[in-house]
């Protein structure tokens, strides 16, 4: 997963220096020579060893470029200035490159290949064996899915689709592949196409209920206008032509955890357990919808009782409660706080300033104070609007739900609180994992999933 090569690059006007990236740091090598960056700089734009033309790197920097140094000049008048420096070795962490960047292109289209999607949907069925011919690989791609979405007030299509790559040299080789595609409107913006990356990303890691799946980079396909000469009855004639423009983006996530082994990707579920209502799953993803940061970091993670994947656990619990779900609160305590919000209303309209917002705040601050507790008991057994996720879930935690509840309550005060009064057991093990159901429980209920098909994905996915 460590990436790592070196280069040259001008990182101002007419100074080339050489670089090293590792993981996810750029190293400029100064010297001993006294140099003034361009500050406020945010990308460097290197070329790998052994290359003389194109293959170039762009780097985006967490932070821009600063000179660190001052320098004393005496000029000419003998007016003494102060002149910002820097020397030596510079160190700049980065949170995405793209290899092979060629300047003022325009993307309309992202291709995502990793392990998990060609279990996701297999490719086989594109590939035959024929007694008389041998064996058949379909050159052309076979849809599975397609569908427009939007994000961002811009249209997004979303296929899968799967097909073969051929090699041939002194040596050929066919393999059948999976691939995703986004296509859109002609763009430059990078930003978008980083959320993009991190909205399939997301969407891959709930899937599979864990953060390190192996996509770590997507192709970029767009095109850029070139300009070339040429001469017509004997003049020199400036012209334009578009050309294609193929990029690799690779945002950096220095936190993510080893790969899985192939067994472990192998389990990975199948397209057709997510098939019926995939693209109102996907539009969640869209929407942000979904918590990803409650989503296990790794296979291993989620035998594990770590304190702040806990904590990340039950507030997607408490946000999802909140936000897909009917308000929980008997209609007399609703009223009651609606009456108690109308006084301070009033309140406010006859105040101005500090007060004013104060007191509007204070109103819009109200609601019912339900505990953890309560909210998973109902939330399994089911109230007015809600029938409950007890049909799916009592295969795997019975009926009398009221224990785990309490412990699950019980654990989140003890690390949102750090009262350091309570030694877990296996008791929250089991209370945390009646959470992370139910987050998914919910998660796909409001996508349109029947409760029999998410049994089955559970089964799947969380089964340990």
């Amino acid at each position: 997963m460590l990436k790592m090569f070196d280069g040259v690059t001008e990182i101002s006007s007419g100074v080339i220096v050489p670089f090293h990236f590792e993981g996810d740091v750029l190293s400029l090598f100064l010297a001993n020579r006294l140099l003034t960056l361009e500050t406020g700089k945010s990308t460097v734009i290197g070329q790998k060893h052994g290359s003389l033309f194109g293959n170039n790197t762009l780097f985006h920097l967490c932070l821009p470029l600063e000179n660190y140094g001052l320098l004393n000049t005496l000029e000419s008048d003998r007016e003494v200035l102060d002149a910002s420096i820097s020397v030596g070795t510079i160190n700049q962490g980065v949170d995405y490159y793209i290899d092979h960047y060629e300047k003022d292109t325009t993307f309309t289209q992202m291709r995502f290949c990793f392990a998990e999607l060609d279990y996701f949907v297999t490719s086989g069925s594109i590939y035959s064996i024929d007694d008389m011919t041998g064996f058949i690989f379909s050159r052309k791609p076979v849809e599975v899915k397609r569908f427009e979405l939007v994000y961002n007030e811009k249209s997004i299509t979303f296929i899968l689709q799967t097909f073969s790559e051929i090699k041939c040299s002194y040596k050929s080789s066919a393999e059948t592949k999976t691939e995703l595609v986004l296509e859109f409107e002609k763009t430059d913006d990078i930003d978008i196409l980083i959320d993009l990356y991190h909205l399939v990303h997301g969407l891959f890691s709930f899937i599979c209920n864990r953060q390190n799946i192996t996509l770590v980079d997507v192709v970029l396909i767009g095109e850029r206008v070139i300009k070339y000469t040429k001469r017509i009855e004997g003049k020199t004639i400036i012209e334009e032509k578009t050309k294609q423009s193929k990029q690799l983006l690779v945002p950096i996530n220095k936190y993510c955890a080893e790969f899985e082994s192939d067994k472990t990707i192998g389990r990975t579920l199948n397209y057709s357990y997510l098939a019926s209502n995939f693209d109102n799953l996907v539009a969640m993803f869209i929407d942000d919808i979904v918590s990803i940061s409650s989503i296990h970091n790794s296979f291993s993670a989620r035998s594990l009782l770590d304190l702040k994947q806990c904590l990340h656990i039950t507030a997607a619990f408490e946000y999802y409660q909140r936000s897909l779900l009917p308000e929980i609160s008997s209609q007399s305590t609703q009223d009651v706080y609606t009456e108690i919000k109308k006084i301070i209303h009033k309140y406010s309209e006859t105040q101005s300033g500090k007060k004013k917002r104060k007191s509007k705040d204070i109103a819009n601050s109200l609601s019912p104070a339900i505990s953890l507790k309560e909210k998973i008991i109902k939330t399994y057994c089911g109230y007015q609007g809600w029938s409950g996720a007890k049909n799916i879930l009592s295969t795997w935690f019975g009926d009398n739900i009221a224990e785990i509840a309490q412990m699950a309550n019980t654990w989140r005060n003890e690390l949102a609180h750090e009262k350091r009064e309570f030694e877990p057991d296996s008791r929250v093990i089991d209370a945390m994992r009646l959470v992370e159901h139910l987050n998914y429980c919910i998660v796909l209920r409001k996508a349109g999933y029947s409760d029999d098909a998410i049994k089955v994905v559970l089964e799947k996915v969380l089964a340990r």
